[in-house]
């Protein structure tokens, strides 16, 4: 009985092997017909030292914002065509405050214009938004009604004047994630979008609170560790709070999350 299955498995197997052969050997034979009338072009590439960009890969190229002027902040014309010729893509951040300065009013204008300034050089466009940015001199990173609705914050920054968000917040969380979803109804699955980065939560964005420079309720500068120990949030809190609205908004494009500090390596392990 076990020789006879053998057999039988023998036999099964030739039949597969034998159907197989016949089916490619027919869509070969087919594929040879179909092209009997195309016209083969030959061409010779010649060795060069141009650059090969390769999609989704090499330099990313930082267009910083050139003035804090009301026009022209993230004029991409300036832009060297050496760094053009090696760059897939090119990539700026935006404080919160300039996309949106009133509740439930969106003004995407800046990215767009970074978009059209990229297909000229038939480049993708990437970007991320902040929500605190102690570069900047301005006093509203989060924009100015957030605060006025009544979430919580400490003044700092460079000049002690900027209004830090308090990071667990909820009207302040409500607001930036009310954001999130209007900003991915606008550009999630955009062709012209290489990647967004996840930047609501730390100083410009990047999931950590070093260097915020926060005063206390006297105008002294905090101790940074006393502060971190006190605003940090819990990884489960970032993954819920900070990063799943950025994931359910945008379904169909490449996020990128930077990495904060060592206590959030679970959770960036898990998405």
């Amino acid at each position: 009985m076990i020789r006879m299955l053998k057999k039988i498995e023998i036999i099964l197997v030739a039949l597969v092997i034998m159907l197989t052969f016949s089916e490619t050997t027919v869509k070969a034979i087919a594929s040879e017909e179909d092209n009997q009338d195309e016209e083969i072009v030959e061409k010779i590439i010649q060795d060069n030292d141009d650059v090969l960009l390769n999609p989704g890969k090499g330099l990313v190229y930082y267009a910083r914002r050139l003035t804090y002027d009301d026009e022209h902040k993230y004029n991409f014309n300036w832009v060297s065509q050496e760094m053009l010729d090696i760059s897939n893509v090119i990539y700026t951040r935006y404080d919160w405050s300039e996309l949106q300065k009133e509740e439930g009013v969106f003004d995407f204008t800046l990215i767009d214009e970074g978009i059209e300034d990229c297909i000229k050089y038939n480049k993708k466009f990437a970007f991320g938004v902040m929500c605190a940015d102690v570069s900047t001199e301005e006093p509203y990173v989060t924009p100015k009604f957030v605060f006025d609705r009544g979430a919580k914050y400490n003044l700092g920054g460079n000049n002690g004047k900027q209004y830090i968000p308090d990071w667990k917040d909820e009207t302040f969380l409500k607001y930036v994630n009310e954001f999130i979803k209007a900003l991915g109804e606008k550009y999630n699955g955009n062709p012209n979008v290489a990647f967004i980065d996840i930047r609501s939560y730390g100083n410009y964005g990047e999931q950590h609170l070093f260097g915020l420079d926060v005063l206390d309720e006297s105008g002294q500068e905090m101790d940074e560790k006393e502060y971190i120990k006190q605003n940090r949030v819990e990884p489960e809190f970032l993954k819920e709070k900070y990063i799943e609205p950025y994931m359910q908004a945008f379904p169909d494009t490449h996020l990128i999350i930077p990495w904060g500090e060592d206590s959030f390596n679970n959770i960036y392990e898990e998405l």
